[in-house]
């Protein structure tokens, strides 16, 4: 209870909105469904997607919604900017994400804490690969 009521306190800025929208068309790119699938994914209504695809940011989601979309898509204010080296691990993962994506399948990566495993496969690869909703 008291964590819905902190995210009914939280006031985020017209920056991190816009912020949002930017990793939302950019997902889009990669997605081979529909604008309303699109929009389903993300718990959003297709008009309202359609909305905020055209610049109206104001008052089409509460901002506990749009956090929860930010933080999904790894939208931050301040950027971290990270330099990728393609490493044994990456180019693993890479392939394991292809082959996941080619078959339907799933796969679940465990290793070492701090070698990559995330950034690999949420900035490189599922960025870079077209996704087709199932």
């Amino acid at each position: 209870m008291i964590f819905k009521t902190l995210l009914n306190m939280i006031h985020l800025e017209k920056e991190y909105k816009e912020k949002i929208v930017a990793a939302l068309i950019e997902a889009r790119k990669n997605y081979g469904g529909s604008n309303a699938e699109f929009a389903n994914k993300w718990r959003i209504n297709a008009a309202v997607y359609s909305r905020i695809k055209n610049g109206e940011i104001d008052g089409v989601l509460k901002d506990a919604h749009w956090l929860n979309i930010g933080r999904d898509l790894g939208v931050t204010l301040h950027e971290r900017k990270w330099n990728v080296a393609k490493t044994e691990v990456f180019a693993m993962i890479e392939r394991d994400v292809l082959f996941c994506q080619k078959h339907a399948k799933g796969m679940m990566c465990v290793d070492d804490c701090g070698i990559g495993k995330t950034f690999t496969q949420r900035k490189k690869s599922s960025q870079t690969h077209f996704n087709r909703p199932r």
